[in-house]
């Protein structure tokens, strides 16, 4: 009777990922986040996984290069562009956070957090104008959203998006 070697799938150790970061046990997460992706290198998933929990530690530059082959792995998907720019933008490396986050835009056009944070990311790499044109453009979107009026409001008064109090209207 021959020997049945049971395959080994990178699912399993992706499962086992979640199981050890629910856990709090993000060293042996990324062990076998790891090993997922020794099984297959193009595993898009594990590479985005481990940005995250590479992120959550402030591992910035380790999260950037798993970001960044989850791109590679998944060029068409939108959220490992926005994972990509949210962690360079975290990175305040506003170049490739503008890079990736333009791409997300591309794959999906109404990408609401990915055009937030793009327009963040212009406004801290000196380009108030390209800011408040995406800010204006996600107010269109969804006209209800405060944080977002308050962001337009702010460009034009000159300020930063983000700031805290806005300017008064008269």
């Amino acid at each position: 009777m021959p020997a049945w070697k049971i395959p080994q799938a990178p699912y399993r150790f992706s499962s086992l990922r979640r199981l050890n970061f629910s856990v709090g046990n993000k060293e042996v997460a990324l062990q076998n986040l790891a090993a997922a992706a020794r099984l297959k290198p193009d595993f898009a998933a594990a590479y985005y996984a481990a940005s995250q929990i590479y992120a959550s530690t402030n591992d910035l530059q380790n999260a950037l290069a798993a970001a960044a082959l989850a791109t590679q792995y998944a060029p068409q998907d939108p959220l490992a562009w926005y994972n990509a720019g949210a962690i360079a933008y975290a990175a305040k490396d506003y170049p490739n956070a503008i890079v990736a986050l333009e791409q997300a835009l591309t794959l999906q056009s109404n990408y609401a957090n990915a055009a937030y944070v793009l327009g963040l990311a212009y406004y801290d790499a000196g380009r108030a104008a390209d800011s408040l044109k995406v800010f204006e453009a996600l107010g269109a979107l969804d006209p209800g959203q405060q944080v977002v009026q308050n962001a337009i409001q702010n460009l034009r008064a000159g300020l930063s998006p983000t700031a805290t109090s806005t300017p008064q209207t008269r």
